[in-house]
């Protein structure tokens, strides 16, 4: 199977065939009166989708730049991968644990209550 450059054209689904509407890589789907389709078919998305996981794998994603659309190989992945912050549960809810960072104590004392 040769490669497919999903970076060639105006939108990564061209690269690929329409198994709907039998449109070649390129071309625009088409309707069955054979006007042209405002969106692209179902299928020929999942395709494509199926056709660059494979190509490029289940991590890379695709984007649109000022220079065209870029293929991003480790994807998100990479950024999932990376430090963040951990969380806790705690009296006073949901609080960001940050490394280096000793817990604190909530203060101890009556809240202001404004319905009194």
């Amino acid at each position: 199977m040769t490669a497919v450059d999903f970076t060639a054209w105006r939108h990564p689904v061209r690269a690929v065939a329409c198994p709907d509407c039998k449109q070649p890589a390129g071309a625009m789907c088409e309707r069955p009166s054979g006007h042209g389709a405002s969106d692209f078919h179902a299928a020929r998305k999942a395709e494509a989708d199926r056709v660059f996981i494979k190509q490029h794998g289940e991590d890379a994603w695709i984007e649109r730049t000022p220079a065209g659309w870029t293929i991003h190989p480790a994807g998100r992945a990479k950024e999932q991968r990376q430090d963040k912050p951990r969380t806790e549960l705690t009296a006073a809810g949901e609080q960001y644990v940050m490394a280096g960072c000793e817990r604190q104590e909530p203060r101890q004392g009556a809240q202001l209550d404004l319905w009194r």
